[in-house]
């Protein structure tokens, strides 16, 4: 379905066109009152009047509360970000989860998470920066502290955690069962990657297909991958195909 409107206001055109199926534009119809409730439950009404989460009908939802959710650094805008919509259409999704018991979720600026996401905080703070992106089936567990910097994509099925899930210990002393997670600006992690607690990935890098990160990189533009990730190459840039004029030469 195509939606357009054209207007001619001192000589210039001004023209919005907005491609969607029928199926997405009847998500988008029902999704207006969960967007309404999630928006007054969980910001400040001067906030949530501008309505800047659009949340998907059927997403679940629990243990919200006001001040869970925070804009920093930021203006608002209507819809600025999307959670439970859209995503690869190869990919089949599961249903989407916003769960947050305590600690706080932030925004800072734009956001798109597709269909499936799970989005946990148990504690701690879960910051996205940016233009964030995330593909079908994104799971994010924080307990601590979860920091994504601006710019970054995330391919499908991709694990975020920064705890162990359960009580380790090794020659009778607990281990530190919690440790942050630093995602810096204009990372891209492929699909299927896994990162784990106290892990650290520098600006401008490519986390491979797979890969299972439990470290810490502090060189930027570099290509880690494996299980677990080690450095595979430097002086890597990446973008979108529309960005390869800017990007470099082709190999």
């Amino acid at each position: 379905m195509l939606l357009s409107k054209q207007s001619k206001t001192n000589g210039i055109i001004f023209s919005i066109s907005i491609s969607m199926t029928y199926q997405q534009f009847i998500k988008y119809l029902f999704s207006i009152p969960k967007t309404l409730y999630f928006n007054l439950r969980v910001l400040p009404l001067h906030q949530a009047i501008r309505m800047p989460i659009f949340i998907a009908w059927n997403v679940k939802l629990l243990h919200l509360k006001r001040g869970v959710v925070k804009f920093e650094d930021t203006a608002l805008s209507p819809f600025m970000v999307a959670l439970g919509f859209n995503g690869v259409e190869e990919i089949s999704p599961k249903r989407s989860l916003i769960n947050i018991r305590k600690g706080t979720l932030v925004f800072r600026g734009k956001c798109n998470i597709a269909e499936g996401c799970v989005i946990g905080v148990s504690g701690g703070t879960l910051v996205f920066g940016n233009k964030f992106s995330a593909n079908k089936n994104f799971v994010v567990s924080c307990n601590k502290e979860i920091t994504f910097g601006d710019d970054c994509m995330l391919g499908w099925n991709v694990f975020v955690f920064d705890a162990t899930g359960h009580v380790v210990f090794r020659n009778g002393i607990q281990k530190e069962p919690f440790k942050p997670i630093h995602i810096g600006n204009h990372v891209w992690l492929c699909a299927e990657v896994h990162v784990m607690k106290g892990s650290h990935i520098a600006d401008g890098s490519i986390v491979g297909y797979r890969s299972l990160v439990t470290s810490k990189f502090t060189e930027q533009n570099i290509l880690i991958a494996g299980n677990p990730a080690r450095f595979v190459q430097s002086n890597v840039m990446w973008g979108n195909f529309k960005d390869l004029e800017n990007i470099g030469t082709k190999q």
